[in-house]
């Protein structure tokens, strides 16, 4: 059973480091068996105590803790300066945790407190405790989920404050620290130095030769196909591993990703429905809305991703005095666009004001739709187009960014929307 621990916390350990969230050297996990096993036994035997006490008052099964990386780390100081409660308006936040709680320090005290109200908590140094009952996937989503609201967050409030004359030099700093941190896989050609040099407009991968290579030689099955183009979707940076999902209808049947499993690990994870089918209730969260969607488009594929910039413009409303504002994730009272592609709200669900309701009228006539504060959904013929369309969207929010806080003419600017 020890044996099978280790392997737990190892594979959990690499997950993380292919992140590229944590500092390797300051991660400690915890698992619990008969007892508790830690992927490294000599490290800080005196935050383990804190750790282990934690894990025992909160009933965790599993607990991460580790310092993150940069640009994240200067984002949690830079709140920390002024707050103890930092609340994002993205949709992971709103999903998993509905603020972000700042220690003042590795305290037993304090954070048994706050870890009662919040499942994850974060440290002035970039630190951060994320724990669960049933498997490291609680954690690492957590983890993966705050590194997300926070970089969304502080980049669309950057934006907002520029556009008001608010913003202040604690801001620009963390602003100059945070971009000069960024690895964009989807924009290798994108020079901060030179925004407005950008040519985000693609119609094929010629940027991307290894992914140009792997579709265009593609033979194999659907399923390979859709495992293929998760990993892809992965690789480019279009989505952390444990979110989004994709599908694919063939007659009557919709294969759709299984809930709760990496992006890049689709193997074996694909769930077959058609009418007769219960198997909706282990596919992902979001089958309802693909399933809308099928039903409302003439289309064949599906891709959802939760891109950076895309998400950080839909969250940069400019209609300050808007009386829905803190509210946008349910309703929208004007049409909004953003990198072309129309934002609308929606949550994840059936209910009211469920993606089932806002995502499939905004693509009946076109291709692809932001929702606030989530993500971007794309339908498309087959997947390869879903792919490319996801890519060219997330560059086109990548260089409105800039182009917003730098303003300059492009070309680029006029061609139509999705």
């Amino acid at each position: 059973m020890a044996a099978k621990m280790k392997s737990v916390l190892e594979k959990c350990k690499q997950r993380l480091l292919k992140s590229g969230l944590v500092v390797e050297n300051s991660l400690i996990l915890a698992a619990r068996d008969y007892k508790i096993c830690w992927n490294n036994q000599s490290d800080s035997p005196q935050k383990k105590q804190i750790l282990q006490k934690m894990m025992e008052k909160m009933d965790y099964n599993y607990l991460i803790y580790a310092r993150l990386e940069l640009p994240w780390l200067d984002i949690i100081r830079f709140y920390a300066n002024k707050q103890k409660l930092i609340i994002p308006d993205d949709s992971e936040t709103r999903t998993f945790f509905h603020a972000i709680p700042i220690l003042s320090s590795l305290n037993f005290s304090e954070a048994a407190e706050v870890l009662v109200l919040y499942p994850v908590a974060v440290l002035p140094d970039g630190s951060i405790i994320a724990g669960g009952r049933y498997a490291f996937l609680e954690p690492y989503v957590l983890l993966s989920s705050v590194c997300f609201a926070l970089f969304v967050k502080f980049m669309a409030d950057y934006l907002m404050d520029n556009e008001q004359g608010k913003l202040n030099s604690l801001q620009l700093d963390c602003f100059k620290k945070t971009v000069a941190q960024l690895n964009l896989p989807y924009a290798p050609d994108f020079d901060f130095e030179k925004p407005q040099d950008f040519q985000p407009e693609l119609n094929d991968f010629y940027l991307f030769p290894e992914v140009a290579q792997k579709l265009s030689s593609f033979q194999g099955e659907l399923s390979e196909l859709m495992e293929m183009t998760g990993k892809l979707t992965v690789d480019l940076g279009l989505v952390d591993s444990f979110f989004g999902n994709i599908s694919v209808k063939k007659k009557q049947q919709i294969r759709i990703s299984r809930s709760g499993v990496p992006l890049d690990e689709l193997a074996g994870n694909l769930v077959a429905i058609d009418g007769l089918s219960t198997l909706g209730i282990i596919a992902s969260s979001e089958f309802s809305a693909h399933d809308s969607i099928y039903k409302k488009c003439s289309t064949r594929s599906v891709l959802h991703g939760h891109p950076l910039f895309s998400v950080i413009l839909s969250l940069a409303c400019f209609d300050f005095d808007c009386p829905a504002r803190g509210k946008c994730h349910l309703e929208c009272f004007r049409p909004r666009f953003a990198a072309k592609v129309r934002v609308v709200p929606g949550e994840v669900g059936t209910g009211r004001y469920g993606l089932v309701n806002t995502i499939p009228p905004a693509l009946e006539n076109r291709t692809a739709a932001i929702v606030y504060g989530h993500g971007v959904f794309v339908r498309g013929e087959n997947l390869p187009e879903c792919l490319l369309g996801l890519l060219q969207i997330e560059r086109r929010a990548l260089a409105e960014y800039f182009r917003k806080l730098f303003p300059f003419e492009s070309e680029n600017s006029k061609s139509s929307e999705e």
